[in-house]
């Protein structure tokens, strides 16, 4: 896997250093497969500038690092927030990439409501199918 890796490197700066040649990766490998990204709040929202041009110019396909888990979307029990993942699915849409979601529950950054009851005491299983059921 790493040979491949490195040859496919090896073969993205051998194309760009042909005169006025100026090639991206997703153009390069675009009969091939997809060049994905994780991007953040800050290049979703534009800014981190540098980050969002090299992710406009070089990738087809984005994921979210963070604003699809749990503590961006449900902070409290009946608080949902989908400004950040609607901003980054009109993100892929306006650049016209293929836009991979992220999981619906993740072992980390939940928020300590989800797994405790008002006492801060472990809820039970029943409780915590539920809150994910919603959730999702």
């Amino acid at each position: 896997m790493k040979k491949n890796i490195f040859l496919l490197f090896l073969i993205f700066l051998i194309s760009c250093n042909k005169p006025h040649t100026e090639i991206s990766l997703k153009d390069l490998f675009k009969d091939h497969f997809l060049i994905g990204a994780a991007i953040n709040y800050q290049q979703i929202f534009k800014k981190d500038s540098v980050g969002y041009e090299l992710i406009a110019k070089q990738f087809n396909s984005i994921t979210p690092e963070n604003i699809m888990k749990w503590e961006m979307i449900h902070p409290k029990p009946d608080t949902f927030n989908f400004a950040a993942a609607d901003s980054f699915v009109s993100l892929g849409q306006s650049l016209n990439m293929f836009i991979v979601g992220h999981t619906l529950i993740w072992h980390n950054q939940t928020p300590k409501w989800v797994f405790e009851d008002k006492k801060g005491k472990p809820v039970s299983r029943d409780t915590l199918l539920k809150r994910m059921k919603d959730h999702i």
